[in-house]
């Protein structure tokens, strides 16, 4: 199969030497979680005997994207959580989102995205359903590229122009008029909390790592989810980096529009997938697997 803009590396992202140095606009990925699936793969991350041993393996990665991350580049990074076998979450998130501060990285912001049919689970647990994943906004400075009205979303209520306005409370009874709300044409500054159905999910009856035989990827996000980060961090022409391309979203997306992608991934099977996902988009050419 022959896409063009897209090169696919069948590796571990842990040496990415084949991409250049501030050649990358945005990266977008979701790495594997801490003892949550096998992808039946010699040496994939996750499955490591111990957390700190799972963090320094993916701060290699993350060190290798800040490498090829230009200076007024972004990256998103979805991350959940899992459990030990006490019960307790493993708090992965909050571990790499603190060792990536500490060296370097500027976290612009966490967002939740919270999953409206997220994976059932086993009724018997003693605790609240999880629902939501973490987001990381980060930066390599405070002067990077963003385009708020790409991201922009519709207001929540309709407002008559001249009509409406604040008040806020000065004193017991008394209000005092502020000045007139003002309504971008293109909407609103979107919140960090994202409401959106996920593409997959799966019926487990315990919180145990159990890996997973079925060779399709089922741990994806939609491309609804990730195409305001790729809209409002990039321009066409622009290259977008995937570390972990796993279920391929990242490159779709990207390709969609008009940007050219990057994608690590170890497992052979999934690489040939996802290129025959890529491969339907109409103007695409030529393309190569590394």
């Amino acid at each position: 199969l022959n896409i063009e803009n897209l090169t696919i590396y069948n590796k571990s992202s842990e040496d990415m030497s084949d991409v250049e140095n501030d050649s990358v606009q945005t990266i977008v990925t979701s790495p594997p979680y801490y003892q949550k699936r096998s992808y039946q793969v010699d040496g994939q991350i996750g499955l490591e005997k111990s957390i700190d041993e799972h963090l320094s393996r993916l701060m290699s990665v993350m060190r290798e994207c800040k490498r090829v991350l230009k200076e007024d580049g972004s990256m998103f990074l979805v991350i959940g959580d899992s459990y030990d076998e006490r019960g307790s979450l493993r708090q992965v998130p909050h571990r790499l989102s603190l060792a990536m501060s500490d060296d370097g990285w500027i976290l612009r912001n966490t967002l939740v995205w919270h999953k409206l049919n997220a994976k059932p689970e086993n009724g018997k647990i003693k605790r609240w359903g999880t629902s939501y994943e973490f987001i990381f906004f980060f930066t390599l400075s405070t002067n990077y590229y963003f385009n708020m009205d790409k991201v922009r979303v519709p207001y929540l209520t309709e407002f008559s122009s001249g009509t409406h306005r604040h008040y806020e409370i000065y004193e017991k009874n008394n209000m005092r008029q502020q000045q007139m709300s003002i309504h971008h044409p293109l909407g609103r500054v979107p919140r960090d909390f994202i409401v959106d159905d996920v593409v997959q999910t799966t019926l487990n009856n315990s919180d145990k790592f159990v890996p997973d035989k079925n060779l399709e990827h089922s741990a994806t996000f939609p491309e609804k989810l990730i195409k305001p980060f790729i809209l409002g961090t990039s321009i066409e022409g622009d290259t977008i980096l995937d570390p972990f391309l796993g279920s391929g979203t990242t490159a779709k997306v990207s390709l969609d529009n008009g940007r050219k992608c990057i994608g690590y991934e170890i497992s052979t099977a999934f690489v040939d997938t996802r290129y025959q996902r890529c491969a339907e988009l109409k103007y695409l050419e030529s393309s190569k697997v590394v």
